[in-house]
């Protein structure tokens, strides 16, 4: 038995939540009266959040990894998640990945190459066939990495699948 602190009446401890001294009926009003933050309150609260993990990096990335941590499966939900949402962005961000990891692996320089700046740069044209190129494209390495060629925009240029995958790790004159 336990007495509420709002209404006074003594009730059985069912009647309670637990860790609190009003009763769940009288707690549920008092919800209902508690005044609720304004959107210009949550818009501050939500700044105040983003200082904090901005001035703080080391201790948020700490709690974001021991969160995923605690819930692998829900990280592996939501990764899941994304990647089916976002297929063109994950195809992206494989090929720029994919595209650092050959270079770094050949011991060579690593500039961060956009595709969509490479392929402006070359007014859409094929490095290779010097045709305009409609649809999909790769982005070609004049001069090979496995030859010796840098990861940067002055050995890049467009080409469509097929001319790439022909030409593979040759140089091509001209």
């Amino acid at each position: 038995m336990r007495k509420c602190n709002r209404c006074r009446q003594v009730k059985l401890l069912s009647a309670f939540h637990k860790n609190h001294w009003q009763c769940k009926e009288c707690r549920s009003i008092t919800e209902k009266e508690r005044p609720r933050r304004t959107p210009a309150q949550r818009e501050q609260d939500r700044a105040r959040q983003n200082h904090r993990r901005k001035e703080n990096p080391e201790k948020n990335r700490a709690q974001a990894l021991a969160w995923n941590r605690k819930h692998p499966q829900l990280v592996r939900d939501r990764s899941k998640q994304w990647a089916k949402e976002n297929r063109d962005r994950r195809r992206t961000l494989w090929q720029k990945a994919e595209a650092n990891r050959r270079a770094r692996k050949k011991d060579q320089f690593v500039e961060n190459v956009d595709r969509h700046i490479v392929y402006e740069m070359h007014g859409g044209m094929c490095g290779i066939c010097k045709q305009f190129i409609v649809g999909k494209f790769h982005v070609d390495h004049v001069i090979p990495l496995s030859k010796g060629g840098l990861h940067s925009y002055a050995n890049t240029q467009p080409a469509h699948p097929d001319c790439n995958q022909r030409k593979s790790a040759t140089i091509i004159d001209g």
